[in-house]
């Protein structure tokens, strides 16, 4: 069973890579921990529609964030169903964050920055434009720095003799 701490630290990690419905049905399993739950179960929970529900979890199925449970009976319908859970990291792929942040400027408010948040689960950004197109100047401008890290890093590592 996944502890409870480190469902938290996962969930918060790839939240930023998922879309806000999504990230209410792993709410349900962070607010519940070590149960599992059929599609009907989570309508419930979250009182949505079962339409509304289970595209998000097969969308959280395909990212590899859900998995099946196994079949029970449901506590809703009575029916036997398949159960979802929070899929158990291996152990060589720690919670613990290797991400890189960076921070920008925003054009359109004088006093707002953007952060982009570079992690093993993809890059995203805070802004608008990402939020609507998947990419943004921002990344653009965080992968430019990354590469000029790199390359200075090469630079010290190799000896000038």
């Amino acid at each position: 069973m996944i502890q409870d701490t480190s469902l938290k630290a996962y969930i918060n990690e790839v939240a930023p890579t998922l879309m806000p419905r999504q990230i209410r049905v792993l709410e349900v399993f962070e607010r519940l921990p070590g149960r599992d739950f059929t599609n009907e179960e989570l309508s419930k929970e979250l009182e949505w529609g079962i339409n509304r529900v289970t595209p998000r979890v097969l969308e959280l199925r395909l990212k590899g964030i859900l998995e099946d449970a196994g079949k029970r009976e449901c506590k809703v319908t009575k029916r036997e169903v398949h159960c979802w859970r929070v899929k158990v990291m291996q152990r060589e792929t720690k919670f613990a964050s290797a991400s890189t942040f960076y921070q920008f400027g925003s054009k359109t408010n004088d006093a707002g920055i953007h952060i982009v948040k570079d992690s093993r689960f993809g890059i995203t950004c805070t802004c608008t434009g990402f939020y609507y197109r998947k990419t943004c100047s921002h990344i653009e401008k965080a992968m430019t720095k990354k590469e000029t890290e790199k390359h200075a890093e090469i630079a010290v590592l190799v000896p000038l003799f």
